[in-house]
């Protein structure tokens, strides 16, 4: 699979201009100034500005325009987006990221889209619509999973049902593949430590939601952040050493890529995102089969879902409006990912992930990603991330996985010192607490 730059992107594209935060014109393609020449600034100001952070958008943007022979521009938005100012001048927010409560209120209701929207109640995953403040700033337009992968198949251990594992049975089946040599950890079944992101996966199913308020301090659930620290401390206990020696096999093996690790067995069971297994070549797949991880038979959707919305202060809502139908629309999907696998691009489904399109996801895709054929989960497993998080992507990643492991590696559960981690980082990075 061929990985491609921003710039690389939209020289593959005809009729769009990218623009850096600032509104700076970051590359224009030479089909793209040959229509700035010939239709001047006045049809260029008529184009429709779409934010983004997605890179693929770039492909999207250029099918609708050949399509509908309407200009589009893109401009980049970084991973995070907290602040209001970058929707500034444009008219749709298509982008992962939108934790920030503030920048919500910048959207406009697109409640009365979803009437438009052909058998949107029975052919679209229920969270797909996001309601906020008494409106519908948002719909999620793809989004990815929690994903365990092992070299063990389907039915080779009775506790694995098909493709889901529950928490508990992972937890306490991992113990049988632990393995020594020369006193030290060699093999395991699986490790809650290995990455930060399964252990806010965990925190979420047991239902510390760190919602940042709207102007103050992050606040989450006490009691389900003591119960996950419990659970961990539990997990870890049981290897000699507890997690200790846990961290040792995983400093050891630090700079071995995850699928040689499930591959050769020193994993049992190794985490991924569903993107970054299911978008890989059948042969780097080879030998690995894909889990979904469960906790009281619910399975969490991943932080970096993509939202779409219509800016509030545009002045082409209708123009928005159109676009988004016509990305919503099943048949445009899949042109788009019949073009992503045509040439090459280095991006998993639709924009990154799953499609919210139940018929996309569950029939089409499958067709594109042989892997997936009988994997899919059922929808009612599935549950939404919640939004309206202050900085939560910077806060999860610098403050509350560090703080987690760090408690575990303790072996305490000191709840309380949580919010002294969370004060030092908002003092180093200039924030009020």
């Amino acid at each position: 699979m061929k990985k491609y730059s921003w710039w690389q992107l939209n020289l593959l594209s005809k009729s769009i201009q990218v623009y850096n935060l600032v509104g700076a014109i970051f590359k224009v393609t030479g089909i793209a100034l040959a229509l700035f020449a010939l239709f001047g600034c006045s049809a260029r100001s008529q184009a429709l500005r779409i934010a983004t952070n997605q890179a693929s958008v770039a492909l999207l943007a250029e099918l609708y325009s050949g399509q509908t022979k309407k200009l589009v521009d893109l401009v980049q938005l970084p991973e995070q987006i907290n602040s209001t100012e970058l929707y500034q001048d444009t008219d749709l927010v298509l982008a992962s990221g939108i934790y920030y409560q503030q920048s919500i209120d910048k959207l406009d209701d697109i409640a009365s889209i979803f009437a438009e929207i052909e058998n949107f109640e029975s052919d679209w995953y229920t969270f797909s619509r996001i309601d906020s403040a008494k409106k519908t700033p948002l719909i999620i337009v793809s989004f990815n999973l929690p994903l365990l992968v092992s070299n063990l198949p389907s039915g080779s251990q009775d506790f694995l049902d098909g493709f889901t594992i529950d928490l508990d049975s992972l937890r306490e089946k991992s113990k049988g593949y632990l393995s020594e040599r020369r006193g030290a950890l060699n093999k395991m079944g699986f490790s809650p430590l290995y990455k930060g992101e399964f252990l806010s996966l965990v925190g979420k199913y047991f239902g510390t939601e760190l919602q940042g308020a709207r102007n103050g301090f992050p606040e989450w659930n006490n009691q389900a952040l003591s119960k996950t620290l419990d659970y961990m401390l539990q997990w870890t206990s049981q290897t000699k050493g507890g997690a200790q020696a846990e961290k040792a096999f995983l400093d050891k093996f630090a700079y071995t890529p995850t699928l040689s690790l499930a591959k050769t067995g020193r994993f049992t069971w190794a985490y991924l995102k569903s993107n970054e297994f299911f978008g890989l070549s059948t042969n780097a797949q080879k030998g690995l089969y894909p889990y979904w991880p469960l906790y009281n038979n619910n399975l969490q959707i991943l932080d970096n879902a993509v939202y779409a919305g219509i800016s509030l202060q545009s002045s082409k809502k209708n123009q928005a409006r159109d676009f988004l139908l016509w990305m919503l629309n099943p048949k445009n999907q899949d042109r788009y990912l019949s073009e992503l696998i045509k040439r090459g691009f280095d991006s998993f489904g639709f924009l990154g992930g799953f499609s919210s399109n139940k018929t996309i996801t569950e029939k089409h895709l499958p067709t594109f990603y042989p892997s997936l054929k009988g994997t899919i989960p059922p929808s009612n497993l599935m549950r939404a991330p919640l939004i309206g998080g202050l900085l939560w992507e910077d806060f999860k990643r610098e403050v509350f996985e560090p703080w987690i492991q760090d408690q575990i590696l303790s072996g305490k559960s000191k709840v309380g010192n949580l919010r002294d981690e969370i004060n030092r980082w908002y003092l180093m990075n200039g924030l009020e607490p």
